[in-house]
């Protein structure tokens, strides 16, 4: 038993599960920021600014080429 601890340790496959739970927790926390914000802020005043951003915005005018 002490025997395949101390393989565990030393095999890179411990540091492999270490990285991806401490990704997968970092994904969960920002997944839990956005939803708080979206509780806390609500999602109507995004999507409102958004839409007046959107109504107002003006595309550049590119003259036409000049034939010779």
């Amino acid at each position: 038993m002490l025997k395949s601890v101390i393989e565990y340790i030393r095999s890179e496959d411990g540091a492999v599960t270490v990285d991806w739970v401490a990704l997968t927790g970092a994904i969960a926390v920002a997944g839990m920021a956005v939803a708080a914000f979206i509780y806390t802020e609500g999602i109507n005043p995004l999507a409102a600014n958004l839409a007046e951003n959107i109504g107002t915005a003006t595309a550049p005018v590119i003259p036409a080429p000049v034939a010779n």
